[in-house]
């Protein structure tokens, strides 16, 4: 009797297991300690168009619910209405690259990246009348050669603008867009962002150092090296790739890619690695060297406190209160290299750049309760098995009467 019970178990077990193995996997979420893995479907796509086949950057403005891409194809910055799906291309010249949106001023910026006469050039856009009467309001000529990052402070209406030449050009974007300072000679900039609280820019340059500059004077007020996080022994160096500040904790996130062999090109450099790291703004402190895994996207919701980074294919969310990993996300059906990603901190959803559209996605709607299903798939199956034994062998017993 005590043997058939056991195999009827057996059985049971092997009877149930597979469909709570695949109810968990559909449940679409799990824990591991504090961090939970979840699927983010996407919500909407939103197409470059037919001739469109590089973009090169994404901004946002949240009040007035735009996304913008430039549309280096055609010669265009594209504005894209969130809530009416309404889209419009704006000719601005060649090669635009990267863009920063003033939503207090209704007003984006491109800075465009070419050996010509335009690559020394900013182009100014006007959306105040709506994205249908956006128009090209002023070329700021001159600014910069081999210009790369842009950035802009929202509450003096300061642009800022990197170059790889060495040098960090002001424009005055309140004042006739004038250009009204050149700083950091000798930095090849490879990232700005900056702290509209503080009026304080933040720069990385193409090697391994972080600047603060104080956004009244112009002058660089501190630095930080970020070098190579404790366990990549094996790293032969590192390169800042990203850079993205919190305004209200005045934390700044930073890239640091990790190099694996010579940092010549032609030497096989490995750039698969790169960590996330946190740095205290005031104190130009290191709080974390090696916070995650990530690609080279970062972007943050300072209303949530919270920072996302593409890695792996996914995107992983980061609690800035601790700077732990509370989230990886799987966007399912995802099938292309992500270049960028924006988030609306109104919304709280995401917008990926891929390559041939925008990819929206949300953690909003999908969080449950990950930790009771697994101590319920832990007590279903033994629980299950025992029903099965208790009926098997009681048809047992009454086929022997």
């Amino acid at each position: 009797m005590l043997l058939q019970a056991g195999l009827a178990a057996i059985m049971g077990i092997l009877l149930f297991a597979p469909y709570l193995l695949e109810a968990q996997h559909s449940f679409g979420q799990q824990q591991d300690g504090n961090e939970t893995f979840m699927e983010m479907p996407i919500e909407r796509f939103i197409p470059y168009g037919n001739n469109t086949l590089n973009v090169h950057d994404i901004g946002i403005d949240t009040s007035r619910q735009i996304l913008f891409f430039t549309d280096s194809d055609n010669r265009a910055l594209v504005l894209y209405d969130l809530r009416n799906n309404i889209t419009k291309s704006v000719e601005i010249g060649p090669y635009p690259y990267a863009v920063a949106v003033n939503s207090t001023t209704d007003k984006a910026y491109v800075m465009h990246a070419c050996n010509c006469p335009a690559g020394l050039d900013v182009t100014v856009v006007d959306y105040s009348k709506g994205i249908e009467s956006a128009r090209v309001e002023d070329t700021v000529v001159g600014v910069s050669r081999y210009a790369a990052p842009i950035a802009l402070n929202p509450n003096t209406g300061r642009v800022y603008v990197g170059s790889g030449s060495g040098s960090l050009t002001v424009i005055d974007g309140s004042n006739n867009n004038e250009i009204v300072g050149r700083i950091g000679k000798s930095i090849n900039v490879q990232g700005i962002d900056v702290n509209p609280k503080t009026n304080e820019v933040y720069v990385i340059d193409n090697a391994t150092t972080l600047y603060k500059i104080d956004g009244a004077t112009n002058k660089v007020v501190g630095n930080v090296t970020i070098g190579l996080p404790p366990d990549e022994v094996n790293a032969t160096g590192n390169i800042l790739k990203a850079i993205a500040v919190n305004p209200d904790t005045n934390v700044v996130y930073v890239i640091n890619q990790i190099l694996y062999g010579s940092r010549s090109p032609n030497e096989g450099v490995s750039f698969s690695t790169g960590y996330l790291v946190a740095v205290n703004g005031t104190s130009n402190a290191i709080i974390s060297p090696d916070i995650t895994k990530s690609s080279l996207y970062l972007t943050i919701n300072s209303n949530t406190n919270t920072i996302y980074v593409m890695s792996g294919g996914g995107i992983v969310e980061v609690d800035g209160l601790s700077n732990d990993v509370v989230l990886r996300g799987y966007v399912p059906n995802l099938e292309e290299y992500i270049s960028h990603l924006v988030v609306d901190e109104s919304t709280n959803k995401l917008y990926l750049q891929g390559q041939t559209g925008i990819f929206q996605v949300s953690d909003n709607d999908n969080k449950v309760n990950a930790p009771e299903f697994h101590n319920y798939f832990v007590m279903l199956v033994p629980a299950l098995a025992i029903t099965a034994a208790v009926i098997l062998t009681r048809r047992h017993s009454n086929k022997g009467h």
